[in-house]
């Protein structure tokens, strides 16, 4: 028996156990077996970034669990609009899916209400796959080891520390707005085309505070090129057992992790949404997933398709109350 009717086997099983919100259209037993041919999976940011690894950590065991295989696209542009706006026109057949994030799905159509999608209303949100920490930086020649002395820091001399944010309207930017807005500090936001540049620059001592996912910050942690001052998710991190969380230093409400997740175009077949539901559960699950999350420090996230989409939708309102009170506009 292939490896997808064993699938779709265990989602009729899965239908059957969980009541008629997770059954499977009788319509479906009429329709050719899904998959048929390669899936694009589309991060709308370049390779190399902390979505596009997880996007093809995920691809490469969500794959043989379809039948088929999947091919991670990089759509880079208009910071995340671009690929989001791409999968957002494809045909609803599951056959275009994004790695969903919570720039394109929340801070960006926050901060943009004329961005050419709506991340509630042009998709299907198939699952949350991944929270991954992110950390709170400084360049060494900041007199600052804690975060508050940092807040502390900032209050001193209002708007001259530079913080730099991987662009305008950026979950890095709403992010440090957020921030601003709890602690009452003030730094200078220094926006750049993305994380690197500005993680580049922080290096190079020409800004001086930043915040970036956990995989991308870590190697220079390490190698004391830049100190670690906080971790923005629920706990400490394994990697950084001395790193206190936002939460811990007074900002519970700043210390969520971020997250990546799977959407498809709006109108995609309930059926194909369930399988690639469980498919995804199951691609989560496996050792070698599991393995890449724990190098990083991030968990799993799975959940049911209406619970991720709830979680789009409450993160989505939360943003936009930030950007309201920071009287952020942008086009």
């Amino acid at each position: 028996m292939k490896t997808g009717d064993i699938t779709r086997r265990r989602l009729l099983q899965l239908g059957a156990a969980s009541g008629a919100a997770w059954a499977v259209p009788a319509s479906s037993q009429a329709q050719a077996r899904y998959p048929q041919r390669p899936i694009a999976l589309v991060d709308s940011f370049t390779a190399g970034g902390s979505s596009d690894l997880f996007a093809r950590h995920l691809a490469e065991q969500m794959g043989p669990i379809l039948g088929t295989t999947i091919v991670v696209e990089n759509k880079p542009g208009g910071g995340g609009v671009v690929g989001t706006e791409h999968v957002a026109r494809s045909t609803p057949d599951g056959y275009t899916l994004a790695m969903a994030t919570v720039s394109t799905m929340a801070t960006g159509p926050a901060v943009r209400p004329k961005l050419p999608y709506d991340p509630g209303k042009d998709f299907v949100h198939i699952t949350n796959v991944v929270n991954v920490p992110s950390v709170l930086v400084v360049h060494p020649s900041v007199p600052a080891t804690s975060l508050k002395e940092l807040v502390g820091l900032a209050k001193r001399k209002p708007g001259e520390l530079t913080f730099g944010t991987p662009g305008m309207g950026s979950a890095g930017h709403i992010l440090l707005e957020q921030f601003m807005q709890s602690s009452g500090a003030k730094f200078l936001n220094v926006p750049y085309r993305g994380g690197s540049s500005a993680s580049n620059d922080l290096l190079a001592g020409h800004i001086l505070v930043a915040s970036d996912n956990l995989p991308s910050m870590l190697p220079h942690i390490q190698s004391g090129k830049v100190r670690a001052i906080a971790v923005r998710d629920h706990q400490r991190l394994a990697l950084l057992p001395d790193v206190p969380t936002y939460a811990e230093e007074g900002y519970p409400e700043v210390s969520a992790p971020l997250w990546f997740g799977l959407v498809a175009p709006a109108g995609t077949p309930r059926d194909v949404v369930l399988q690639l539901n469980l498919a995804a559960h199951q691609a989560i699950a496996t050792p070698a997933f599991q393995a890449r999350l724990r190098a990083v420090s991030a968990s799993s996230a799975a959940n049911k398709p209406e619970e991720f989409a709830q979680q789009v939708r409450t993160l989505f309102e939360k943003y936009k109350d930030v950007v309201r009170k920071g009287q952020i506009t942008l086009g």
